[in-house]
């Protein structure tokens, strides 16, 4: 990786930068707008360093950003449990 390219998170103890038989897909919907920007983003960042930088790593590292923002918020700096019941599915209404 070139000195000031973007480096993987690591989570555990496990380096995102291979990917790694125990990953899932997942699949969302959000605004068109924010898709295209978070696309040219990683275009810029790859072009800017020379380094590969993928769509799935800028998702998997805000996702791991901001939960680790939301535990240190609500639930003193530690993980939520992992069980419990399912997530509601579908859209929200506000």
């Amino acid at each position: 990786m070139t000195a000031g390219a973007p480096r993987p998170l690591t989570s555990g103890g496990v380096d995102h930068a291979e990917p790694s038989a125990s990953r899932v897909r997942y699949s969302t919907q959000i605004d068109p707008r924010l898709l295209e920007q978070a696309r040219a983003t990683v275009r810029g960042v790859s072009q800017a360093t020379g380094a590969d930088y993928s769509l799935a790593q800028l998702t998997e590292d805000a996702i791991t950003r901001h939960v680790r923002h939301l535990e240190q918020l609500y639930n003193d700096g530690r993980p939520f449990p992992t069980t419990g019941p399912p997530l509601r599915r579908g859209r929200r209404t506000r």
